[in-house]
């Protein structure tokens, strides 16, 4: 028996040989599955991730539609002036306007006078437009609380829900679609008159 065949010998090759294989073949693919799993796994994160972050935004805007749609009586049947907020109405005198507000400035002399709201759940504010002749409130902009950005050519969030409401309040009106560049408008009518506008910002009247 020649030195190579003795069993030590053999067993050493043997496990010189099965280290090597381990080594060149074995070790390689396990580290190539443990990557794969570990690129898995990250993927699966970042994929759990940006589902839980796309639910937590519609979750935002949803709850920011709810606030308005159950913002009970925010338009009374047949009345265009929003709860709270119906103090001023289109035709009173700049002096009422200033007994109601007596801090109010027209600072920027355009006509106009800017007042912020606080607990209003629909609106954060009001602007006043009067006419400098005949001293009277001609034009009105309630703005909406954190209005958002709607999808592209389509209406905002507020936008639909105040819709709603508004139908509610004047179930014979007409409602028209405007659009004026990228932004969508809701006018609604009734006898041919207008009654108000919905834009990005809020609620006009005229």
């Amino acid at each position: 028996m020649g030195w190579k065949d003795h069993p030590v010998i053999v067993a050493a090759l043997t496990a010189a040989a099965t280290l090597a294989f381990s080594t060149t073949v074995i070790l390689p693919i396990w580290t190539k599955v443990q990557d794969n799993r570990i690129e898995e796994y990250q993927l699966s994160e970042k994929g759990l991730k940006e589902r839980v972050e796309v639910a937590e935004s519609l979750a935002a805007e949803l709850s920011r539609l709810n606030k308005i749609m159950t913002a009970e009586g925010t338009f009374r049947i047949n009345d265009r002036y929003p709860k709270g907020l119906r103090d001023l109405k289109l035709g009173d005198t700049v002096d009422s306007l200033k007994r109601k507000y007596p801090n109010a400035k027209d600072e920027d002399e355009n006509y106009w006078f800017n007042i912020n709201i606080k607990d209003n759940s629909v609106f954060k504010g009001v602007s006043y437009h009067y006419s400098d002749k005949t001293q009277k409130i001609t034009g009105i902009l309630y703005f909406f609380k954190d209005p958002d950005v709607p999808a592209k050519g389509g209406a905002s969030h507020q936008q639909s829900a105040m819709l709603e409401q508004v139908k509610y309040a004047f179930p014979d009106a007409e409602v028209v679609e405007v659009k004026r560049g990228k932004e969508l408008i809701y006018e609604l009518y009734q006898n041919k008159t207008i009654l108000l506008r919905i834009n990005l910002a809020g609620v006009s009247l005229l």
